[in-house]
């Protein structure tokens, strides 16, 4: 499986200020069962991530091949402030995939930067 998309859901639904029940009522299902898909022990149904993409207003498409936003997430989770990492995720999952490998080049950037001083 791949392993982005369980990374996506989780990213979306901590975006969308859903717990994972919150997710699993929406959806009709166990929270367990999300917790597998975050977890990437398994993956939604067509008919699930259709549900998915309905409540996270995206298309099934940037929610299981978004790589970019997969990337961004990994570097989001690095923030300890929650407040400022949550303003992050709303800010990112606006932006076009080609803003975001920007901002991904930008960051790897001043990363590299910050190493070397």
């Amino acid at each position: 499986m791949d392993r982005k998309i369980g990374e996506n859901i989780r990213a979306l639904r901590k975006l969308n200020d859903l717990s994972q029940q919150k997710l699993a009522d929406k959806l009709g299902i166990s929270a367990q069962i999300v917790s597998n898909w975050e977890r990437n022990c398994n993956s939604p149904s067509l008919q699930d991530t259709e549900k998915l993409a309905k409540i996270f207003s995206c298309t099934i498409d940037y929610l299981v091949n978004n790589e970019t936003f997969y990337e961004m997430n990994c570097y989001l989770n690095q923030i300890k402030d929650k407040e400022l990492r949550n303003y992050w995720y709303k800010e990112l999952v606006r932006c076009k995939d080609s803003e975001l490998k920007a901002l991904q080049t930008l960051w790897e950037t001043m990363k590299s930067v910050a190493v070397a001083q």
